[in-house]
């Protein structure tokens, strides 16, 4: 009895210690939101604009770029070529990252397809039961960076006027990505990734219920993507006065923009009269993070699984990091003073 005693004051204890912080969640959350609203009613004018931007984005280079490859990636997937594809690579992938061949196949269609392919193979893999929770956490860490198209052809060529930055982009982002998985490997160890998940698998079905609902998921998925791309350009373009009027057209205020959104970043970061070695950096930084809006995407896409919340941004910071280490690096190699 009075073991119970004690334990319903521990329990007690450790509510309230909770409750200060959760109290604190709702009230940001509740800040940002009028804070949100008051800035849409303010410039109303700029929001329509950057809300007919973020839609002709959506229709003219997200969904083309994306959409085909969301179907094909699911059907890899649920027809077996990406387990073959993943048997490829198991090895060393598991050495490096503790996944098995499912994971190592999510992990591919994300470094090759772009965000957000990776964490929702992850995500189907992780529904079916084909990979572990601690393969789910690693792969949906360590997948996301932008599609080698957009990197080379939209931030190389169209915005810094080279597609070998572009290319260099694309691969300093892939190399974030191994560090940080790597990183996350040594740290947590190898955990359960081989064993046979314990969740029920879920049946395949036959070739027409596999292509209907890759079809119909990556039209959900996609209509979620574009959802958040024409928000956050409405919430972009109209802060965008107000944080010149507060700080200038400073550096700070392009890696605002860069954090929030990665096309608007980049753009802004370009179009700068910094130099051609501090553009670069920040480049690959705002490439490597990817933007608020790209991590909220896969947030929504993984939202019927348990999601690590805290492991997923601390990787995606860590990858920024690893970005600007590794673009300082490549400055003298690339002529980029």
């Amino acid at each position: 009895m009075t073991e119970r005693i004690v334990l319903g004051k521990e329990k007690s204890l450790d509510h309230q210690k909770k409750l200060p912080w959760s109290f604190l969640k709702k009230c940001c959350f509740a800040y940002m939101s009028v804070f949100m609203l008051l800035l849409f009613f303010k410039r109303p004018t700029e929001t329509a604009e950057w809300v007919e931007r973020g839609l002709s984005v959506c229709t003219q280079r997200l969904i083309p770029s994306l959409f085909p490859f969301m179907v094909v990636s699911a059907l890899l997937l649920s027809s077996g070529v990406g387990e073959w594809l993943g048997k490829i690579f198991a090895k060393p992938f598991g050495a490096l990252f503790g996944v098995g061949s499912q994971g190592a196949a999510a992990l591919l269609l994300g470094w090759l397809c772009g965000f957000p392919i990776g964490a929702r193979s992850a995500s189907s893999l992780y529904r079916d039961g084909k990979i572990s929770d601690a393969e789910f956490e690693r792969i949906v860490c360590i997948s996301g960076t932008p599609s080698p198209a957009f990197l080379i052809n939209v931030a190389g060529a169209s915005m810094l006027g080279d597609r070998k930055k572009g290319i260099a982009l694309y691969i300093i982002c892939l190399l974030s990505c191994v560090t940080v998985g790597i990183f996350m490997k040594r740290i947590c160890g190898a955990g359960r990734e081989y064993e046979a998940p314990s969740r029920n698998t879920r049946k395949i079905g036959s070739i027409a219920q596999i292509f209907t609902r890759a079809v119909t998921d990556s039209t959900t998925g996609m209509l979620c993507v574009c959802g958040f791309v024409v928000f956050f350009s409405a919430f972009v373009g109209a802060l965008d006065g107000y944080i010149t009027s507060v700080i200038g057209k400073t550096a700070a205020a392009d890696a605002v923009f860069g954090f929030f959104e990665i096309t608007v970043g980049l753009s802004r970061i370009t179009s700068s009269s910094m130099s051609a070695g501090v553009v670069f950096v920040m480049c690959a930084m705002a490439s490597a993070w990817s933007g608020l809006s790209v991590h909220l995407q896969v947030i929504s896409l993984c939202s019927e699984t348990v999601f690590p919340i805290s492991k997923y941004f601390l990787a995606n910071l860590a990858k920024a990091a690893v970005g600007a280490i590794l673009a300082l690096a490549c400055l003298p190699i690339l002529h980029i003073l």
